[in-house]
């Protein structure tokens, strides 16, 4: 009875609908009753989407149990609807599974259009609109540069370091929450909580969203399997709303106030006075909507760019010369550089094009009849814009199923973007098939789109221009055969589309040497095929004979000097070496940990050498006594870029290696070497906390070396941080280690 009280009121439904309308758009065969139900996909729906456009056009209307909807799969169309009479289409149909049961019907993407609409879309433009989004470079950044910095420590763990890149920029924007570990607990709260929503299928595309009234079924009740999913997935979403903002919360008690979104909001709402139960809850819930909505995204994104510069050798080469040209060798590239790199531009819309992140757009939904084309718009359509195939729609994309930046060119060189922050009205002129201002959405004055897009190209942008600066990216060889696999284009379904079961393999990257290009290009291998477990190829080159052996001589000592030395990991990088250790010291009777950070041999990688400062505590400039030109280029080189990266606050040691070479002064032979008095007069000129000798030979001033260093490092743990990105705290105990330090990890970099 229950069934067919549902089936009786929607055929009453589909009668009073069928006497109102006029003329429909095509549609596919109608069945009795239940509509265009028994054609309409729950997985890949674009593409069947996009074979209906062959038969009934770009406007494709349907229906099931008389609701109506409207498929677009051309630009134009989407443009005249939804931008054009966005007054009509700017509301949102009800989400049955998405936004009622799982509990996102109050964040923006879902919210119907109205004042709270209104209102989160405010918050939103406010701190990420073109301008707004500056603020957030050095996020970004540093976020990049880390992102780089883990590559080369650890390349297996690529994809963790893909995702906890996108994360970390995000988190540390929006909550000013850092993400330290791949175990972050919000972040696995979020990843398990965005699993769920998107396992539930598309957006509006669930049976219950097609059948809605069985949204009032029992969870006991035969087939309700999606509903208890979805209701397990609240839980997550209210815990995920909550958590971030209680952390925030704790801290601003505790006097603790930081430059992020949610405190730029809750500041601006206790200044005004405004502050109420309803904007606390609005805050909630956009800052949460900001993270589960980019993450994935932008994620997919980058994974189709790594997959497709596999498969795209030229490419790669291509992007690395203009890089080469324009930026020169002795630093990665920064936004503002992104005007004037106009093929790496095309490389980032043709990416977007040929992968959208979000094949099928969120749908709108008419607010009133409309008439389009001739034909009739019946009020409460839900509209549905297939992104995918737009990007291959063949009037504006030729061969579209072929990855070529070079389609774009014309359109870089025309508009000449000012390092992509166009104003919302410039936005609106650019090319119609310009896929940056499609895949994010459509809406009348950018009400619908992605209101974060701006802050994800910055990101996006980055990565690829730091990446292919540093490294090439190659397909995978198998290790038993020693061939070459190219990895499949295979996109997995879902709310967006990634690049299915991508991952690098543990081949450590070797850096692009590019001031020496006829000798070692690396490559960062990508493997499409991976299932079971995870077997790490053995590709470490021995150790180049002319890298700098008075360091190599320290730093090997230092495993003879201090039997607890735990762990050394060599990561070979052409014909130059990143060398990091983690090594624990008694210090006070008490156990600390001294990460190393060893930059030898690193003069002809002048972009990377950089990273290596990242979040150090202490710079060790270390020369050879028995070569004087080395500490001249501690003045005229080291001491200038520590500085210039770090900041003045940093401390920086003056370690002179192979003490036990140098002559007694009254030899003839000792002019021929640096003098302790000489070495001294350099340290107080370039400001270094210390003057260290020592010989690694004789095992001599080595425990004094890295205990000053050790030292030093612990005296910038009270909230010092320099420009590397380095945050340190500075202690009152004159280096001395408390109850609270032990155990704990603090970061030196040896620069020689």
């Amino acid at each position: 009875m229950f069934l067919a009280a549902i089936i009786a009121a929607f055929f009453v439904k589909k009668v009073a609908l069928s006497r109102k309308v006029g003329i429909l758009p095509p549609s596919p065969p109608c069945d009795p009753f239940i509509g265009n139900a028994r054609f309409m996909p729950l997985e890949s729906a674009w593409k069947v989407f996009a074979k209906w456009s062959k038969t009934y056009g770009d406007v494709i209307f349907a229906s099931v149990l008389g609701r109506p909807m409207l498929v677009v799969n051309s630009v134009a169309a989407a443009r005249d609807l939804l931008e054009k009479k966005g007054a009509i289409y700017s509301d949102r149909p009800r989400m049955y599974v998405l936004g009622e049961l799982m509990g996102w019907s109050n964040t923006l993407p879902f919210l119907s259009y109205g004042e709270r609409f209104r209102t989160h879309r405010r918050m939103m433009h406010q701190y990420f609109s073109p301008h707004a989004v500056k603020a957030f470079r050095t996020i970004q950044s540093g976020q990049v540069h880390d992102f780089l910095r883990r590559v080369l420590i650890r390349p297996e763990n690529f994809r963790k370091d893909v995702h906890r890149l996108i994360a970390g920029s995000i988190l540390m924007a929006t909550y000013d929450h850092e993400v330290t570990s791949d175990n972050d607990p919000y972040v696995s709260l979020v990843n398990r909580t965005t699993k769920m929503t998107t396992d539930s299928g598309s957006p509006g595309g669930t049976f219950i969203d097609l059948f809605p009234a069985l949204r009032h079924l029992p969870t006991w009740f035969p087939g309700m399997g999606l509903k208890r999913h979805a209701l397990s997935t609240a839980e997550l979403v209210g815990e995920v709303m909550e958590m971030p903002l209680r952390e925030i919360k704790e801290k601003r008690n505790a006097g603790s106030s930081s430059s992020c979104f949610v405190n730029y909001l809750l500041d601006e709402y206790e200044s005004s006075g405004k502050i109420d139960k309803q904007h606390e809850e609005d805050i909630r819930h956009v800052g949460a909507v900001i993270y589960s909505a980019a993450v994935e995204t932008t994620e997919a994104t980058l994974a189709s760019f790594f997959l497709l510069m596999t498969l795209s050798p030229e490419v790669v080469r291509r992007a690395q010369e203009e890089i080469d040209l324009v930026v020169g060798l002795d630093r990665l590239p920064t936004i503002e550089d992104r005007p004037n790199l106009p093929y790496l531009e095309c490389i980032v819309k043709e990416v977007f094009r040929f992968n959208p992140a979000v094949p099928i757009s969120i749908p709108h939904q008419s607010m009133k009849v409309d008439t389009y084309r001739g034909w009739t718009i019946p009020a409460g359509s839900m509209i549905i814009p297939n992104i995918w195939f737009m990007m291959r729609d063949e009037r504006y994309y030729p061969e579209p199923e072929r990855f070529n930046p070079d389609r774009f060119l014309s359109t870089v060189h025309s508009n000449s973007a000012d390092s992509g922050e166009e104003s919302e009205a410039k936005t609106a002129s650019i090319r119609e098939d310009d896929p940056s201002t499609i895949v994010f959405g459509f809406g009348r004055r950018a009400c619908r789109m992605c209101p974060g897009r701006h802050f994800a190209e910055v990101t996006v942008w980055l990565t690829y221009a730091c990446f292919l600066a540093s490294f090439n990216i190659g397909p995978y060889v198998n290790p038993e055969t020693g061939k070459e696999e190219p990895p499949d284009l295979l996109y997995a379904g879902g709310t967006s589309s990634s690049a299915s079961r991508l991952r690098l393999l543990n081949v450590p990257p070797h850096l692009r040497n590019v001031q020496h290009k006829s000798q070692h290009r690396s490559t960062l291998a990508v493997h499409s095929r991976f299932s079971g477990s995870f077997s790490p190829a053995a590709a470490f080159a021995k150790r180049p004979p002319h890298t700098s052996t008075h360091l190599a001589r320290l730093l090997c000592s230092l495993q003879t000097a201090m039997s607890n030395v735990i762990r050394r990991k060599l990561v070979i990088v052409g014909d130059a070496i990143f060398e990091n250790y983690v090594a624990e010291i008694r210090l006070d009777g008490k156990p600390v940990q001294l990460a190393l950070w060893d930059t030898a041999g690193q003069e002809e990688y002048e972009r990377l050498r950089p990273l290596s400062y990242s979040k150090s505590h202490v710079i060790m400039i270390a020369f050879a006594i028995d070569t004087p030109d080395s500490l001249e280029n501690v003045i005229v080189k080291w001491i200038e870029e520590v500085r210039s990266i770090c900041g003045q606050a940093i401390p920086v040691l003056l370690v002179g290696c192979k003490s036990d070479l140098r002559p007694p002064s009254d030899s003839p032979l000792s002019q021929n070497y640096v003098q302790t008095e000489a070495a001294e007069k350099v340290a107080l000129d370039i400001g270094a906390r210390h003057y260290k000798e020592c010989s690694a030979l004789q095992l001599e001033g080595v425990d004094d070396v890295f205990e000053a260093a050790t030292r030093a490092s612990m005296l910038m743990r009270d909230g010092v941080e320099g420009r590397g990105g380095a945050r340190a705290r500075r202690g009152s105990s004159g280096g001395g280690v408390g109850e609270g330090d032990v155990g704990k990890k603090w970061g030196c970099c040896v620069v020689c």
